[in-house]
């Protein structure tokens, strides 16, 4: 896993997004949280790309990684994310 563009802020605005209950997270919106805080930390406009999201959700889920208990909800067509355990972070 690559150490650029702050890999642990993004990480840190994810275990955010995945804890929160009240909110549907689809992509769209995670990337959006990332970029945020990646912004409010360096001052750089400049966000992720989709593929970085979804591989450091995929980080996140491994055994390498922290092996967060993480579901993904079916909406129609589009997928939203959340812890499982609503204790985790």
């Amino acid at each position: 896993m690559a150490t650029n563009k702050h890999a642990q802020i993004r990480y840190q605005a994810l275990d955010r997004c995945f804890a929160k209950r009240g909110t549907k997270y689809f992509w769209e919106d995670l990337q959006a949280a990332c970029d945020e805080a990646l912004s409010e930390y360096s001052g750089e406009a400049k966000g992720i790309s989709r593929r970085q999201l979804f591989e450091d959700i995929k980080y996140m889920e491994s055994d390498q990684g922290w092996c967060v208990p993480l579901d993904k909800h079916k909406d129609g067509k589009r997928v939203w994310y959340r812890y499982s355990d609503p204790e985790f972070s």
